[in-house]
């Protein structure tokens, strides 16, 4: 679950004490590289449900991977990440507010142009649903 893992290292980030006591990180990395097989297993037959190509759930995929990169696997999160992005075509509005967390999380964390330029994608494409 991609909320456990971030919001854990979240925690694990602001409470030392209670990663310290509950080992939140330590937990939260193992969960990161097991979703990180999940995503890029080559069949759906993976161990995770949901449909993990849609941004309900792959997107925020690489929120939680992106989180995860700055303690570990840095190149191949980042590599899933863009390529996740590049590849994503979302059907709808809700759909891209999750391509906006995700891709939010990964310009923060990679600091990187395209992932910039992703979530600004999303960001438009949202406002201008609202506007309509």
């Amino acid at each position: 679950e991609s909320w456990c893992i971030f919001i854990q290292l979240k925690i694990a980030e602001e409470f030392p004490e209670l990663d310290e006591r509950y080992k939140m990180r330590s937990w939260a990395l193992k969960l990161a590289e097991s979703l990180y097989a999940a995503v890029t297993a080559e069949n759906d037959d993976n161990g995770w449900s949901g449909r993990l190509a849609e941004p309900h759930w792959g997107a925020l995929a690489t929120m939680a991977l992106a989180e995860s990169s700055k303690y570990q696997n840095r190149d191949k999160y980042y590599e899933f990440c863009k390529k996740y992005f590049s590849e994503l075509e979302s059907p709808d509005v809700s759909e891209d507010a999750y391509a906006l967390i995700g891709a939010m999380n990964c310009a923060l964390k990679f600091d990187c142009e395209f992932f910039r330029q992703t979530a600004r994608k999303y960001a438009d494409k949202i406002i201008a649903k609202f506007v309509e």
